[in-house]
């Protein structure tokens, strides 16, 4: 009997033990999340990320006294005008407290959005509780604290959805929390729905979680090494605008207005640079055939005539016939008011006349277009050039004399004429005289390019860089230093030394600033002027930044590497006509 009575004891013992020691379930953002989740933010190691960041130059610049102390008046006054919005403010500051006790995990889903009876967004953050349970369990129960104080009508109630209890938090005018612990992750929602689905995903066999999905596991082989990451579900958020788009039955017939399957991006964080990674793919072989030539960008030749003073250089391969033929059909068939006139009497002089676009100037330009920006401290305003590739300069020199003479004959002493002038090494260009006062916009054929340019300095200067007077870019230290990081065969490339470029509209713009800044009373409520940075508290820490695309078989992969990033280089792109050209690559799968 003692033996066992002994027996017991020491199996109650290894059972005490073998409970108390054992871990709670360890969930990611990925387990706990539903495959129709639109958009999550998720950063794996989040003190790491943190700590890496802050060496960034993004990171630097927030923490530079000047900037803080210049930021303070208009966050005030974000604070002012959101009055009515006070528990969301309250929510948001009590969350980035959270995140500062955050040693592993953390996310931010958007979950769902609704918009009757207006818009609305449903979301959940999560924490990981391994290692600060205590203390993200106290700053928990202290915010539900503060905000019954805050709101006196608030109400706190504890749940249960199985063996998960959850804490509820409604005030009066129904704004809800929800918050609880699930497994190893600290939760926070303002949908009962988005916690009580997140259950359901570790507990349900029926549940359809996002990490196992083929959408979203297909991209995790990017994730090692990653310090945020970010993954939207375009056929997801569709689905959420479904009662939308029933109401719109022209925007549901343009099924092309969101041809993107999903987009998963990532961003490590290096001393001073920032590294993006986007990855686009596309939702069917009939969007990648109408999105996607065959032309690949190798070796960025329009270099050879960029000047090392260049602030901005973009190229992208360019199917120019089929883009233009593309568009001039959409306008034609949608062509509306004034338009119609001209665009017809154009067609007839030009069939008069036996000049055809496409044959005689369209089919012989090249894939390569190109631009670059120059801005000197001496100029008060930015010059450049754009760079067309051309196979056969002198059909496509005579086709645009032809095109410009029916041009101009539709609108008589409006759009000017051409003009033959020599440069300074007696190149021949062509400048326009008469379009607008001060403004002579030039075009030279030099070697297999056609060079335009507003003015015929900036142009003469491209083709003395051509012919080897004067440094190049792609000869900058500056420029290789970012260059090489990349391989060749990207469809579109662009460079920008963000140091130079923000010395030049900093300057500017806030000289602007101090003028208006008297004239405009309201201005003063938002911003102090008197504590406007000195240029070099944020230029010291850019430097030159560069992103390339590429396409494979599967869609778009865009990499940035630089001091401030995607986003920019992205505003770049679009401002260089980006959005003109068709990338290099197979058909989508």
């Amino acid at each position: 009997m003692k033996t066992f009575l002994a027996a017991l004891l020491l199996v109650g013992i290894g059972l005490g033990i073998f409970f108390f020691f054992w871990p709670s379930p360890h969930y990611t953002a990925a387990d706990i999340l539903s495959d129709q989740t639109i958009l999550l933010i998720q950063t794996p190691e989040t003190r790491a990320a943190r700590q890496k960041f802050a060496s960034t130059a993004l990171g630097r610049i927030w923490n530079e006294p000047e900037v803080r102390q210049f930021l303070q008046r208009p966050m005030e006054s974000a604070r002012s005008k959101i009055g009515e919005q006070k528990e969301s403010v309250l929510l948001l500051q009590e969350m980035l407290k959270l995140f500062g006790l955050v040693e592993g995990e953390s996310f931010l889903a958007l979950t769902d959005i609704s918009i009757s009876p207006h818009l609305d967004f449903d979301f959940i953050a999560g924490f990981d509780a391994s290692h600060h349970a205590a203390n993200l369990k106290q700053e928990a129960e202290r915010f539900a604290s503060q905000y019954q104080v805050e709101f006196p009508s608030a109400e706190l109630e504890d749940h249960r959805e199985g063996s998960v209890k959850y804490h509820v938090l409604t005030e009066g005018r129904g704004v809800k929390l929800v918050y609880g612990r699930l497994g190893n992750l600290m939760l926070v929602s303002r949908s009962e729905n988005a916690f009580k689905q997140a259950i359901a995903c570790v507990h349900d066999k029926e549940a359809h979680p996002l990490g196992k999905s083929a959408l979203y596991s297909a991209h995790l082989q990017h994730r090692e090494g990653s310090d945020v990451l970010f993954f939207f579900n375009p056929a997801a958020a569709l689905g959420k605008w479904q009662p939308f788009l029933q109401l719109q039955p022209a925007l549901k017939s343009q099924g092309k207005w969101m041809p993107f399957q999903s987009i998963f991006g990532t961003s490590r964080f290096f001393d001073t640079n920032i590294e993006d990674q986007l990855w686009t793919t596309l939702d069917s072989e009939e969007a990648a055939q109408s999105d996607i030539s065959d032309f690949k960008l190798c070796g960025c030749q329009s270099l050879k005539g960029v000047s090392s003073n260049a602030l901005v250089y973009a190229a992208a391969a360019v199917n120019v016939p089929s883009w233009i033929s593309r568009n001039y059909g959409e306008l034609r068939k949608n062509r509306i008011g004034p338009w119609t006139k001209q665009l017809d009497a154009l067609e007839q002089l030009l069939d008069a006349r036996q000049i055809h676009l496409k044959q005689d100037l369209l089919e012989h330009l090249g894939p390569e277009v190109a631009m670059a920006l120059e801005w000197g401290k001496e100029t008060h305003f930015p010059q450049g050039q754009v760079f067309i590739e051309c196979h056969e300069p002198k059909s496509v020199e005579a086709a645009l004399h032809s095109f410009w003479s029916v041009l101009s004959g539709l609108a008589p002493g409006v759009l000017g004429e051409f003009q033959e002038i020599a440069s300074s090494k007696g190149e021949p260009m062509l400048t326009l005289n008469g379009l607008f006062s001060g403004v002579r916009p030039t075009v030279a054929f030099h070697e297999n390019w056609m060079i335009i340019g507003l003015d015929p300095t900036a142009v003469e200067l491209a083709i003395s860089i051509m012919q080897g007077d004067g440094p190049r870019l792609a000869d900058s230290k500056t420029f290789q230093s970012v260059e090489s990081r990349f391989g060749a065969n990207h469809c579109q490339f662009v460079y920008c030394d963000e140091k130079r470029l923000f010395e030049r509209t900093y300057d500017l713009l806030s000289g602007i600033a101090w003028l208006a800044g008297p004239l405009v009373p309201k201005l003063q409520d938002q911003v102090d002027l008197s504590r406007l940075p000195q240029t070099a508290t944020i230029s010291k820490y850019l430097g030159p930044a560069v992103s390339v695309t590429k396409v494979d078989g599967n869609g778009f992969h865009q990499s940035a590497y630089g001091p401030v990033n995607l986003t920019v280089m992205t505003g770049i792109e679009a401002l260089a006509g980006a959005a003109a050209w068709q990338p290099a690559g197979q058909t989508a799968k």
